[in-house]
């Protein structure tokens, strides 16, 4: 039987004890636990995401992916010649405590100055290849698809795609963007 209640929070809160003795435990050895004693029958994802949680890697995981953004944004460009990508982020101060880290002057405690930390807003890449392609190869269509993004960073895929000889999808450019508006697309 499956319940609505049964939220990542929860099942990490049922399960604290078992992540204390092994916080490696697999999905499916979670999955039996809940079902011998609660009688539950719970989804893959939730049971995922109950073990980040318990792990406490859910947001160090996206951090980090983030962090590594720019490098494969260079990398697209070096290997890709032609290729079109584009990354805009926010550049945003860290905020700083006044107390311990300020520095003291004559007139009480002087604020140092913040260092900008960018923050990642939306990206777009247009491999050449897959233009070429679609140029001499596909059928004259293009279609766009989104999908909402999961997780503790929320936004939209954008995908571009045509159709190939064999009726499959091609894909040509893809984006990721904060929300579907006209600023995305700017």
């Amino acid at each position: 039987m499956s319940n609505k209640s049964a939220t990542a929070t929860w099942i990490t809160k049922a399960l604290e004890a078992d992540f204390k003795v092994d916080p490696y435990l697999s999905l499916q050895a979670m999955r039996t636990l809940l079902k011998n004693w609660f009688g539950l029958e719970v989804e893959k994802i939730k049971l995922y995401r109950a073990r980040n949680k318990a792990r406490g890697e859910a947001k160090e995981d996206h951090v980090a992916s983030y962090a590594k953004l720019r490098n494969y944004y260079h990398m697209v460009l070096l290997t890709n010649p032609g290729t079109t990508a584009i990354i805009q982020s926010l550049i945003q101060p860290e905020p700083i405590p006044m107390e311990p880290d300020s520095i003291h002057g004559d007139l009480g405690p002087i604020p140092i100055e913040p260092i900008p930390i960018p923050r990642f807003q939306r990206c777009f890449i247009c491999l050449e290849g897959a233009v070429a392609g679609f140029l001499n190869r596909c059928r004259p269509f293009i279609g766009l698809d989104g999908c909402h993004l999961k997780g503790p960073y929320r936004g939209i895929m954008l995908a571009v795609v045509s159709v190939d000889a064999n009726l499959g999808f091609y894909p040509l450019a893809y984006a990721i963007v904060e929300q579907e508006s006209t600023t995305s697309w700017m």
